[in-house]
């Protein structure tokens, strides 16, 4: 490749404590072709002063304001107004390292590859991050495509989005990232691209610090798994199930999101319908899904574990 323009992607929803932290790591990129899209989702702070003040300091920053729809949106609205054939994200509290982008562009071989992504340090820190040896998010040297990349992703979300570069094009020819399911949606999006062909390569070289915080739509991932229930719903089919055996992995998956706190009747009722749809609903667990409304949760976890 010579030389692509890189589009970034951030959105940001009251980030004025983090984001000159996320923007000075772009800017302090060793390769220069890129453009950094923020979009402000609806923030009532003074997220749109400190940005608007980096705009001035440089062209390559370009800035828009919208309504507070979510991260989904504003990265799908980005992407439409992106203009380099690849696309990188970055959240308004994560930095970069200052060779995020060197390293995705010399590991990205575009005739084979459609995805990068790269292994990321994490940080609890509330002030300036720094990388740690020991605090890394785990990513392993892999390629994935086909069946093997999607059962592989049945596991889990395997992709840190801070560390993507991707084809845009691929993005936007399979809708982008899916509102609906939020917190989800990047894992959604990842399982359509595979399922459509994409090939995927994972480098286990850290090029990026992940904040977690409290607040945060991952800070912990059992809390996406209702979501997740809805995505596998959505992408996988009865005889891809089938062929797959993702079993371990969906029975994984139903425990996390039955142990939430707020299922609701409708929950239930998309739990019990997958289950239909993979075979999974025996006599037994159709009278335990009956007694529901009436038993205690642990108790409802406690049978539903027996019988799955």
């Amino acid at each position: 490749m010579n030389n692509p323009l890189v589009s970034i992607i951030m959105p940001a929803y009251n980030a004025e404590a983090f984001i000159s932290q996320a923007i000075n790591s772009v800017l302090g990129q060793s390769y220069l072709n890129w453009e950094l899209i923020i979009v402000n989702d609806g923030s009532t702070d003074n997220t749109s002063v400190v940005v608007k003040n980096y705009c001035h300091q440089d062209s390559r920053i370009i800035y828009f304001e919208k309504e507070n729809e979510k991260q989904a949106i504003a990265r799908n609205f980005a992407i439409t107004k992106a203009k380099g054939d690849f696309v990188a994200f970055l959240d308004a509290d994560d930095v970069w390292l200052s060779n995020r982008l060197e390293l995705c562009l010399l590991h990205f071989n575009t005739h084979v590859f459609d995805l990068i992504f790269f292994d990321s340090y994490y940080s609890y820190e509330k002030g300036k991050m720094t990388s740690n040896e020991n605090m890394r998010l785990g990513v392993k040297d892999y390629i994935y495509s086909d069946s093997n990349g999607l059962k592989k992703f049945l596991s889990s979300n395997q992709i840190p989005i801070l560390t993507v570069l991707a084809k845009r094009k691929k993005l936007l020819n399979v809708g982008g990232f899916d509102p609906h399911l939020v917190p989800a949606e990047d894992y959604d999006l990842w399982i359509r691209l595979i399922k459509t062909g994409s090939k995927f390569l994972s480098v286990s070289v850290p090029i990026s610090i992940y904040r977690f915080q409290n607040n945060s739509s991952t800070a912990n991932d059992r809390y996406a798994a209702k979501q997740v229930i809805q995505m596998i719903d959505k992408n996988i089919s009865k005889s891809e199930f089938d062929q797959l055996k993702p079993f371990d992995d969906v029975r994984k998956w139903f425990i996390r999101a039955l142990d939430l706190q707020k299922n609701t009747t409708s929950d239930y009722k998309i739990y019990r319908s997958l289950l239909r749809k993979f075979d999974l609903l025996g006599k037994k667990m159709k009278l335990l899904f009956a007694l529901q409304p009436v038993l205690p949760k642990t108790v409802f976890l406690k049978i539903f574990r027996r019988l799955i």
